[in-house]
């Protein structure tokens, strides 16, 4: 979360702190309800969102590399069971397909990985209801073959993840920006009617209304919203 969203966000509550304090003042004016109401859904839109945006990247890089770990792992098992059936049938292009070592296995960059998954999938599709006699089972077969096939989507979470996330974004400014214009241009215009009626709160709202400077240093002036983004 940007800065500028958290500190908009402090002020959006602080001006709704001070209009639940005055809620007598201003629940007969019908307009007024109306333009809260609107602020209550347009604060909760933002607040959503937000947990959005940092739920979708939280993580997945993270998944995505233990799951390619896992995959090598499972990976080097196969291979080896697929070395000794070459050597016990003579099958010399086999065997020479899964001689490579964990260290030159788990080296291979994602490019190279996907290449070799590919061969191994033709070559476990072929000969793995060979396999257990090596202490390879049909069902594990099964189950790396549908890792292998996931593989691409596994490599392209994070790609997917930072686009929601870039979309949920714009989400996040537009409903930012909404929230600025409804303050500066009604509630603003509203909350006159009390400036000589209830002083104490017109002078409550307009301090709510100053967007406090957080991870500025502390003499940095706190600055009036006027719905502009920066």
């Amino acid at each position: 979360m940007k800065k500028r969203t958290t500190n908009k966000l402090v002020m959006f509550q602080s001006v709704r702190t001070v209009l639940n304090d005055y809620q007598s003042e201003w629940q007969g004016l019908p307009v007024f309800v109306q333009v809260v109401s609107e602020l209550d859904s347009k604060t909760m839109s933002l607040r959503s969102l937000l947990t959005q945006q940092m739920s979708l990247t939280t993580g997945v890089t993270e998944s995505k590399n233990q799951r390619i770990l896992l995959l090598r792992e499972e990976l080097l098992l196969m291979q080896r069971a697929l070395y000794l059936l070459g050597k016990a049938t003579n099958n010399v292009l086999l065997k020479a397909r899964n001689k490579q070592t964990k260290t030159e296995l788990f080296s291979l960059n994602i490019a190279q990985l996907t290449v070799r998954c590919n061969e191994m999938k033709i070559d476990l599709e072929n000969e793995g209801a060979n396999l257990a006699a090596y202490g390879i089972q049909p069902t594990a077969v099964t189950a790396i073959l549908d890792e292998i096939n996931q593989l691409n989507e596994v490599q392209n979470s994070s790609r997917i993840a930072l686009l929601k996330r870039k979309s949920v974004t714009t989400e996040i400014l537009e409903t930012e920006r909404s929230l600025s214009s409804l303050l500066k241009d009604e509630l603003d215009t509203l909350v006159l009617v009390f400036k000589r009626s209830n002083a104490a709160f017109y002078q409550a709202y307009m301090n709510a209304r100053s967007v406090p400077q957080i991870g500025k240093s502390p003499d940095a002036n706190n600055e009036r919203d006027d719905g502009s983004q920066s």
